[in-house]
């Protein structure tokens, strides 16, 4: 029996010795996968807006004296523009190109201009010239002020100025609605 015993123990020792000799297996790498749809859409979107809400001319006449805030530019014997000296400035965001126009709601009674620029001209005869580069009077029509506008926030500078002249009629006060429209 102890050489059975020795049988089996060699035997079970010489399985162990041999498992532990021989090559180990590698099992091939397995996998797995998920998907994920992501849909979205980005919308167009527009905004425009105005720094200043009002202006208030109060009463002029022709070779008269400026308001606070405003500049009077006179050409004596003819009249006076009154410049309004702090430009309003229009904001335009967009993600897209886009058009924009400015128009009144109501023809005004007199001469009421705007000038869009950096600086505002500076003398009675550069706002009454019909050939000062981005100078226009307003209109109940939709005058473009600006076509193919770039993405991103765009501003823009107008200067506002009303004649006084000894040939225009007089008024009483009227109100006026200046509307900036963007359109993409």
């Amino acid at each position: 029996m102890k050489h059975q015993l020795r049988r089996a123990l060699y035997i079970a020792a010489s399985a162990a010795l041999a498992t532990a000799l021989l090559p180990v297996r590698a099992h091939a790498d397995t996998s797995s996968s998920a998907t994920v749809t992501v849909t979205a859409t980005v919308a167009p979107k527009i905004t425009i807006s105005v720094d200043t809400a009002s202006i208030a001319f109060g009463s002029v006449e022709p070779e008269g004296t400026a308001p606070s805030g405003f500049t009077a530019l006179t050409q004596a014997g003819t009249g006076t523009y009154f410049r309004y000296d702090t430009p309003v400035t229009v904001t335009v965001k967009s993600n897209k190109t886009w058009n924009g126009t400015v128009k009144t709601d109501v023809a005004p009674a007199g001469v009421l201009k705007y000038y869009q620029g950096s600086s505002a001209p500076t003398t009675y005869t550069d706002w009454d010239s019909s050939s000062t580069s981005g100078l226009h009077t307003f209109s109940t029509t939709s005058t473009s002020f600006q076509d193919s506008g770039s993405k991103g926030t765009q501003q823009y500078s107008f200067y506002y100025a009303l004649r006084a002249a000894w040939t225009d009629d007089p008024f009483t006060s009227q109100t006026i609605q200046i509307t900036y429209t963007a359109t993409q």
